[in-house]
């Protein structure tokens, strides 16, 4: 241990730490000062010289907080509301009609109770993906919480080039959008079918556009590919009767995207269920990312989505919750916690290592929100974020039991700051 290290900041011991970017340690220790992870390892090793303050956590594992990279957390009042069994164009219908009956003060009760249900389910890192730009206003206020990087959500179906003003309301709610998002906010045009080229062709041409996150939900039913590929199908007569026409072309969404030059570098592809071995290709070769998400993806009934191919083709892939408008009732405790999604993974996909599924809950998710340098896993220079839970079970185990067991955590820690044991109940 260097001298700076002896007695900087405070020293902490567990009995098995999961940094995830690196193997499990057993009888493991972590040093942190004012927000950042500055050693980890044995115990054994790092407690040679240490003159600092100690804390042992006992018979406990430490991981990193989760990070939960595709959310809607101003549909959280939404649980159970909308059923599933009618397929996804009815549900569509139906959370259009149940948003247009919802007041301002709605929607902000709902954002805020979602966040605040984020700290019990061991989440330090969101990305939340806005369309009531209005609730930008209500940010200001809000209790602390987890790590926000805000996307905000765009709809345009009337494919006429964007005028300036409108330009400049987009540029200046992103401006203001960035000051409540870590590092710059990043837009979501929808999904294809409700957004038109020209759309996508302005947000690239804003300023900063590329170094925003661009997220979009993207081949995600197969309703969605009978609308592009064959003009027919629910989806496609329900746009139809609202007016709104294809402006894409006709083809796969992801090859239409692509055919149109707007696909941006490192987009953030959401649920992409439907897809053959071109697209995935496709994707791979815009650096794409993506977000899958087990409990709403069994919701709907979706084939099955293709992780393996997407992995092989090197695609990171990290596992969210979407609204909660998309679980099903009776709703656990915690219907925010991302075990329910690495459980269904696990699920879905059977030759799916638990250590794996972890990953896609912590590392991979902060990689595919570009936040992989900061959180995401356990590492000297790394956010001093951490959860922690009793385990007493074999270390080899460990992931898959946790996983199974749907933990509480009692220590939840963001940039070094525990969260006060209110916010757990």
């Amino acid at each position: 241990m260097s001298q700076s290290l002896k007695a900087s900041g405070e020293l902490f011991r567990c009995r098995l730490l999961l940094p995830i970017s690196s193997p499990p340690v057993e009888d493991a220790a972590f040093i942190a000062d004012n927000g950042i992870l500055l050693a980890v390892g044995p115990w054994k090793d790092l407690r040679k010289d240490w003159t600092g303050s100690i804390t042992d956590l006992q018979e406990r594992v430490v991981l990193p907080g989760l990070v939960n990279p595709h959310v809607h957390l101003e549909y959280t009042d939404m649980l159970g509301e909308l059923p599933s069994q009618q397929g996804f164009t009815n549900w569509v219908d139906q959370m259009v009609q149940l948003k247009r009956s919802w007041e301002p003060a709605q929607y902000q009760h709902s954002w805020l109770k979602g966040l605040e249900q984020q700290i019990p389910c061991g989440t330090t890192t969101l990305a939340d993906t806005l369309s009531h730009h209005a609730l930008l206003g209500c940010m200001a206020k809000t209790p602390r919480g987890p790590r926000l990087k805000i996307l905000l959500e765009w709809i345009h179906t009337q494919d006429d080039p964007l005028p300036s003003s409108s330009m400049d309301r987009m540029q200046h709610t992103l401006t203001l959008a960035d000051q409540w998002s870590d590092g710059l906010a990043g837009s979501s045009p929808h999904a294809p079918y409700t957004t038109t080229p020209s759309l996508w062709e302005a947000l690239g041409n804003l300023p900063q556009s590329q170094e925003r996150i661009c997220s979009v939900h993207l081949a995600e039913s197969v309703e969605e590919i009978s609308y592009f590929q064959e003009a027919n199908g629910p989806l496609f007569d329900w746009l139809s009767r609202a007016g709104i026409q294809n402006t894409w072309g006709q083809g796969h969404p992801i090859r239409l995207l692509d055919r149109s030059k707007l696909i941006p570098h490192g987009m953030l592809a959401i649920h992409a269920n439907i897809l053959e071995a071109r697209d995935i290709q496709i994707l791979a070769s815009h650096r794409a990312t993506m977000v899958h998400c087990p409990r709403s993806h069994a919701f709907f009934d979706h084939p099955p989505f293709p992780l393996h191919d997407c992995l092989q083709a090197g695609i990171p892939v990290a596992l969210g919750t979407d609204s909660l408008a998309t679980i099903k009732k009776p709703a656990p405790i915690h219907p925010f916690h991302l075990f329910h999604e690495a459980k269904e993974a696990l699920k879905q996909f059977p030759t799916l290592r638990p250590s794996t599924a972890l990953g896609m809950i912590t590392f991979q998710a902060a990689k595919v929100l570009g936040l992989d340098k900061k959180v995401g896993s356990l590492a000297p220079g790394m956010a001093c974020d951490w959860i922690s839970t009793p385990y007493g079970g074999n270390p080899e185990d460990a992931a898959a039991s946790i996983i199974e067991s749907i933990p509480e955590w009692d220590h939840v820690v963001s940039a070094g700051q525990p969260f006060p044991q209110e916010a757990f109940e």
